[in-house]
């Protein structure tokens, strides 16, 4: 969107360039001051629901009643909730480069928590 703004604006040749390159320092600078806060906030919610569901697992409990569903289904939404509201996507490219140590990292926080 912004760069159809930007280029009808170049083409118009009344408009002051240095105008244009005001506006888009402000722009650019907006989207990246926003994206960081919603990184920021991502990432702070989502340790505290790993958190959360690591005080759940480290209870190690035998049976699972309703109650212990609802917590977990509750994080679980959470979860999501939180992930679709930041609007942030993880590309196909960056989950294939990462995944194999992100799911190292899962297999050693299983074993510390005993969870097969």
């Amino acid at each position: 969107m912004y760069v159809i703004i930007w280029l009808s604006a170049m083409l118009i040749r009344t408009i002051n360039l240095d105008l244009i390159a005001i506006i888009a320092q402000t722009l650019l600078t907006t989207e990246l001051l926003t994206n960081w806060i919603k990184l920021e906030i991502l990432k702070r919610e989502c340790e505290c629901i790993f958190n959360e569901f690591r005080q759940f697992f480290l209870m190690n409990r035998q049976t699972i009643d309703e109650h212990m569903q609802g917590l977990i289904l509750n994080l679980v939404f959470r979860y999501e909730s939180i992930v679709a509201n930041m609007g942030i996507h993880l590309s196909s490219k960056v989950f294939h480069k990462i995944n194999p140590y992100v799911t190292e990292e899962w297999e050693e926080i299983k074993r510390g928590l005993n969870i097969e």
